[in-house]
């Protein structure tokens, strides 16, 4: 089964949107970005959430001491570092931690390098993440990157970068990630849209059902409906 990420909530109705949708998991940005919000927004949104979806916090070169304290307070259950934070930051975070788990992002170019992959095999965070590196600015491109360079990374990763509901599918059945994780393709006019987050998880449910019948050499058009 691959697991669903929808990033950049902000506000109630996204909220109501991503408990009617179901996704896995809901990202909350507290980095510089049109999609930033306070410490106390997020709690509030938070407290709206269905209890089934887990919460992630995104952060850039955040302090360690706010980045636990969001965990610890149950705010959010995952901390998504997509800075330069490094192994020595990993370790003094999860020293905090009383809860919670980490994901490291590892931001990958235009041509996917074998030296990037191989810190994020051997990254001592719980989860990571690849996506498209953008040189302007930290947090997401909206843009994919070589998904045939990645091969075998070794371990379950979160997938991003320029997915949507039209390339899900693609994704999933090339690099059978963990989780696949969008943000911008789940906007219109600059703000999520409730039509476009039921689509994108909706796609990926259909294509996990899709490969499961597949397997099984059995399906019908209503199996893989959704």
């Amino acid at each position: 089964m691959t697991l669903v990420k929808t990033c950049g909530m902000s506000r109630d109705a996204d909220i109501i949107a991503v408990n009617k949708a179901r996704p896995d998991f809901v990202g909350f940005v507290f980095a510089p970005s049109s999609r930033q919000v306070t410490f106390e927004r997020a709690a509030h949104l938070r407290a709206r959430l269905d209890s089934g979806i887990t919460p992630v916090g995104v952060f850039v070169n955040a302090p360690v001491a706010e980045v636990s304290k969001l965990v610890n307070d149950g705010v959010i259950d995952v901390a998504q570092l997509h800075g330069d934070e490094d192994e020595n930051y990993i370790k003094r975070l999860r020293r905090k931690l009383s809860r919670g788990e980490i994901i490291q992002v590892f931001r990958i170019g235009a041509d996917c390098t074998s030296a990037v992959l191989a810190q994020a095999r051997d990254s001592q965070a719980d989860m990571v993440m690849l996506d498209r590196y953008d040189e302007r600015r930290y947090g997401g491109s909206g843009q994919s990157f070589d998904w045939s360079a990645v091969g075998d990374l070794g371990r379950d990763f979160f997938l991003a970068g320029g997915i949507s509901a039209a390339t899900v599918s693609a994704a999933i059945a090339e690099l059978h990630p963990y989780a696949v994780d969008a943000s911008s393709a789940l906007e219109k006019d600059g703000a999520k849209d409730a039509h476009l987050i039921c689509k994108f998880v909706s796609a990926v449910r259909r294509e996990d059902a899709r490969r499961r019948c597949a397997g099984m050499r059995m399906c019908s058009d209503e199996d893989v409906q959704g």
